[in-house]
């Protein structure tokens, strides 16, 4: 009978939600080891308590139990972290297996045969050079601009008018005068046109039709590799792993441990309770 399998996306998609459930239960063990009062009990009997004076009050029967016990958080902590790393170690043995050509939309086969790990390597590149491509510069529409071969880079085509201001200091009349108090102003500056200028305006920003074609081609870069990716996992086939497998060293420890416990115990044992 042939061993069960599982497809390498199907265990991603396990792990990442192991991770998560993983974490939260680690965190109520830390919360939990953070109380050491719920780790310890007591137990007052009805007899006078040792005092100084004469007279010693009768104290009623008081019993404090104990709500946790630290050995069994440590072990729940040690078993999820063992069931995390059964499925993260059988993860990292099927992307050492995983491969996939990276083709474009037209069939082209880029790369023949990349590991998953260069593949998510492409997708983390193609994305960052997306999004340095979103940032580039585009000249103004205000002027229409021709390639000049030998400045190596944009020129205008026709010669740009500037206008050239000047502030000219005006003045707010606040309140009109009278016969018995000057009118009142207040200065301010405007500016306004003194003449104009010709020049020629240069820019190194890329044209706006070519930052699209640019946009365009790391996108269909980004899909290749990302159809590289679900290839790559849906193809990948596995053994099955089993969820609830401990992997050999955390089976190990936990036997150490136990081994630990129970020669304490075995010393240190004794058969009365209150």
């Amino acid at each position: 009978m042939a061993n069960a399998t599982m497809r390498l996306g199907q265990l991603a998609a396990r792990t990442v939600s192991k991770k998560k459930e993983t974490k939260e239960k680690l965190e109520a063990c830390y919360h939990s080891l953070q109380k050491p009062a719920q780790f310890n009990g007591r137990v007052r009997i009805s007899t006078p308590y040792k005092a100084n004076a004469d007279m010693a009050d009768q104290l009623p029967t008081e019993r404090t139990d104990v709500q946790a016990n630290a050995m069994d958080i440590l072990k729940q902590m040690i078993n999820v972290h063992g069931l995390l790393a059964t499925d993260v170690r059988a993860q990292d043995i099927g992307n050492t297996q995983a491969k996939a050509d990276v083709k474009l939309r037209d069939g082209t086969v880029l790369i023949k045969d990349l590991s998953i790990y260069s593949i998510m390597g492409g997708i983390q590149m193609w994305t960052d050079i997306l999004a340095g491509i979103s940032k580039l510069p585009v000249p103004s529409t205000d002027v229409t601009w021709v390639y000049d071969q030998t400045r190596n880079m944009l020129t205008s085509k026709d010669d740009v008018i500037q206008q050239r201001t000047s502030n000219v200091l005006r003045a707010l009349v606040l309140a009109e005068a009278t016969d018995r108090h000057p009118a009142q102003t207040q200065s301010y500056t405007v500016q306004e046109p003194v003449g104009e200028y010709r020049g020629t305006a240069f820019t190194t920003a890329v044209p706006a039709i070519v930052k699209k074609e640019l946009e365009d081609l790391a996108n269909e870069m980004l899909a290749a590799f990302k159809e590289a990716r679900e290839t790559a996992n849906s193809t990948t086939q596995l053994e099955a792993v089993n969820p609830n497998a401990v992997p050999p060293d955390v089976a190990y420890f936990l036997n150490r441990l136990k081994e630990s416990w129970d020669k304490f115990v075995a010393a240190n044992s004794v058969t009365a309770s209150k």
